[in-house]
């Protein structure tokens, strides 16, 4: 939102631009992040390492099925705030209802209640309230409905990373994320999903192509399995990590 954009420039101009004038780094999670990213400085050390998973900390999902059913299940699952484009979702579940009605839409997370009373009522206005259900802040429990669902969304409108979308990801769930979540270039570069604009009419197509499909959902799943064993794992982000911090104090001392 443009009030949302005005507090991160006034904060940018009058804190961060002082605390980045005596940095020896800056760490960003993706180049998406360090392409769009007014921060950075050309005589410093600007470097890229990502946000990860842990698989040692996710729990047992062996015994966790999906439903045999003809009936699907997507998952949106974040903050519930303005940015993260839920309105996008509601209006293209409301395009994607024309066409099929062998889906509900599980919605993960909390926020300000007068922003989900809006969708809420967008989406009664709509006629779709009853394809979605809402579930609240989820801890633990969160994986077991990743676990359980067929399709994974976030079309945000701005989003520097997107934790949610690997955690997603780490157990084989196919994704649909907007071009303006800052790992879809890695997530393009593996297929690891479909990567769509900010457009409900765009979405709606991408989500019923995946819906209609199960070898597109299984090709998605694989890669994306792959690009978060070989990418966003933490056992191999964290030697990479600490070496970066190494180089950093070596040049600084």
């Amino acid at each position: 939102s443009l009030v949302q954009f005005l507090k991160k420039t006034t904060y940018l101009k009058l804190i961060d631009r002082k605390n980045l004038e005596n940095v020896s780094a800056v760490h960003f999670t993706c180049l998406m992040e360090k392409e769009s990213s007014q921060s950075v400085r050309k005589d410093i050390n600007n470097y890229v390492l990502p946000l990860g998973v842990d698989f040692d900390s996710i729990p047992d999902l062996s015994g966790v099925n999906k439903e045999k059913s003809d009936f699907k299940q997507i998952i949106f699952m974040s903050r519930l705030d303005p940015k993260k484009g839920l309105d996008l979702l509601v209006d293209s579940i409301a395009i994607l209802k024309k066409k099929r009605t062998d889906f509900k839409l599980l919605i993960v997370g909390n926020g300000i209640s007068s922003y989900e009373n809006s969708i809420k009522n967008r989406a009664k206005y709509l006629g779709i309230d009853k394809y979605i259900e809402w579930k609240g802040f989820l801890n633990l429990e969160r994986w077991e409905h990743l676990k359980r669902s067929d399709l994974f969304v976030l079309p945000s409108y701005s989003e520097n990373f997107g934790i949610a979308v690997v955690e997603a990801m780490s157990v084989g769930l196919p994704v649909v994320i907007s071009d303006k979540v800052g790992i879809s270039t890695e997530i393009r570069s593996y297929n690891a999903g479909v990567v769509v604009k900010c457009d409900p009419a765009e979405l709606a197509f991408a989500i019923d192509s995946c819906l209609g499909s199960p070898a597109l959902r299984s090709a998605l799943s694989e890669s994306a399995l792959k690009l978060v064993l070989e990418h966003f794992d933490w056992k191999k982000i964290t030697p990479r990590l600490i070496n970066a911090y190494k180089a950093v104090l070596n040049k600084s001392s």
